[in-house]
C-alpha cells in the first residue's frame, strides 16, 4: 500500500507538473513562489521516495538527480515535438480533409526520428547511470519510471489528469 501511495504521488507531481509548465508561469509572484515551493518539496519527497526504493547511497542519490536534471529537458523536447507532430497528423487525417500524402509522409518519417531519438537518449542515459548504480538499481529504476508513465497515462484517461488543448482553453477529449 505504501508503494502504491509513493508512485501515486509522484504521478500526481508529474502530471501536475506538465500541466502547469504547459499553462505557463502564474499570473502573479505570490502564486509563482507558491508553486516553486510546492515543486520544491515534492521534489524533495521524490528523490527520498527512489532513494529508498533503490537503496541509493547519498553520493548515489544526488548523481541521479543530476543525471535526471541533465535529460529532463531533451526529454520534454521529444515529448512536445513528437506532440506537435501527432495532431498534425491528426489534422491531415480529419475527415472531410483531402490529405497531402507529401506532408503526412515527411510527419511520418519525423515521428520516427523522434522515436530513435528517444531511444539514443534512453541508451545515454543508461550509460550515464552505469557509472553509479547497479544493474539491479537501474533495471528498478527503469520499472519505477515505467510505473509512473503507466499511472499518469491512466490517470489521463480516466480523466483524472487533464491537459488543456492549446488554444482552446477546453480539455482535450477522453
Amino acid at each position: 500500500m505504501r508503494k502504491i501511495g509513493a508512485i501515486a504521488f509522484v504521478a500526481m507531481f508529474v502530471a501536475s507538473t506538465a500541466v502547469s509548465a504547459q499553462q505557463g508561469p502564474p499570473r502573479d509572484s505570490v502564486a509563482a513562489q507558491r508553486r516553486a515551493a510546492l515543486e520544491g518539496q515534492l521534489r524533495q519527497r521524490i528523490a527520498a521516495v527512489v532513494k529508498e526504493r533503490l537503496q541509493l547511497s547519498d553520493a548515489q542519490a544526488q548523481q541521479l538527480q543530476e543525471a535526471e536534471r541533465r535529460f529532463e529537458l531533451r526529454r520534454r523536447d521529444l515529448m512536445q515535438r513528437e506532440e506537435r507532430l501527432r495532431r498534425e497528423l491528426r489534422q491531415q487525417l480529419s475527415p472531410g480533409v483531402a490529405a497531402d500524402q507529401q506532408r503526412v509522409a515527411s510527419l511520418l518519417d519525423q515521428i520516427m526520428a523522434v522515436n530513435r531519438e528517444r531511444v539514443t537518449m534512453t541508451e545515454q542515459e543508461q550509460r550515464d547511470l552505469a557509472r553509479f548504480l547497479t544493474p539491479v538499481q537501474r533495471a528498478r529504476y527503469l520499472g519505477l519510471q515505467g510505473e509512473l508513465r503507466d499511472r499518469i497515462e491512466g490517470m489521463r484517461r480516466r480523466g483524472g489528469v487533464r491537459q488543456p488543448r492549446r488554444g482552446t482553453g477546453r480539455p482535450p477529449r477522453p
